[in-house]
């Protein structure tokens, strides 16, 4: 059942709540993962912020805005993304927008301010690598290649499901071109009942090092209510 959970027969409130969490957590987890494998298989070297003037744009006219935009980038070459709404302070949104290679920032700030004119609001177009905690990222990491690719995805999964509520739990939030070979998913190892998260953890680092990776910039994120260990080296292919 998508949208508001309806409470079954002999099932408390306190049941309902946490069956709603779960299922909130577990598409959240399944919205990143596509976030990020995406953002990797584009090769995703750099990252544009969009904005708004208003505050409280809704997460409708920012979809609408966001169709228009990509529509008219469409026309002049095949433009891959994977673009994600993140709320600011003041209650509304802004947009960040993972992409590979070098940009032209007049034609993209020409493009989105005539889109959102439409819509009676003005905005603009910035460089992501240009803000200071992206750039102290970036150097951490080694700010090139596979290392940016996997700073990137890291980056802007993080604000799927952030201060997400049930009445916006069923709003896209985020948008990818169509096209983007995401590689299948190949199992290494199966865990039966009897282990245990030491052992689901174990296995994952057996499984990293045994592909040839290293764990020296990997990511990490452990979820005990759905049972999740996940692990990102950023420099595998």
């Amino acid at each position: 059942m998508r949208g508001k959970r309806e409470q079954r027969e002999n099932e408390t409130d306190d049941d309902l709540s946490g069956r709603v969490s779960k299922s909130q957590q577990t598409s959240i987890e399944r919205s990143r993962r596509n976030v990020r494998k995406r953002v990797k298989a584009i090769m995703a070297d750099r990252m544009l912020t969009l904005s708004m003037r208003d505050s409280e744009v809704s997460i409708e006219l920012w979809a609408r805005a966001w169709d228009g935009f990509r529509r008219r980038l469409n026309r002049l070459h095949n433009f891959h993304y994977v673009a994600v709404l993140e709320p600011n302070q003041r209650g509304g949104w802004h947009m960040h927008v993972a992409v590979s290679g070098r940009q032209n920032w007049n034609l993209l700030r020409s493009i989105w301010l005539s889109v959102i004119s439409k819509l009676g609001t003005d905005g603009a177009v910035n460089d992501s690598s240009g803000d200071r905690k992206f750039q102290a990222l970036a150097k951490k990491m080694g700010g090139k290649g596979r290392a940016m690719r996997h700073m990137i995805a890291g980056y802007i999964s993080k604000y799927i499901g952030k201060d997400v509520d049930e009445t916006s739990f069923n709003k896209k939030r985020y948008w990818t071109s169509k096209g983007i070979p995401v590689p299948e998913v190949e199992p290494y190892a199966h865990l039966g009942r009897e282990c245990d998260a030491v052992d689901a953890i174990k296995s994952a680092y057996d499984c990293v090092l045994g592909s040839g990776a290293d764990t020296s910039t990997a990511r990490f994120f452990w979820n005990d209510a759905i049972g999740v260990f996940w692990m990102a080296t950023g420099n595998t292919a």
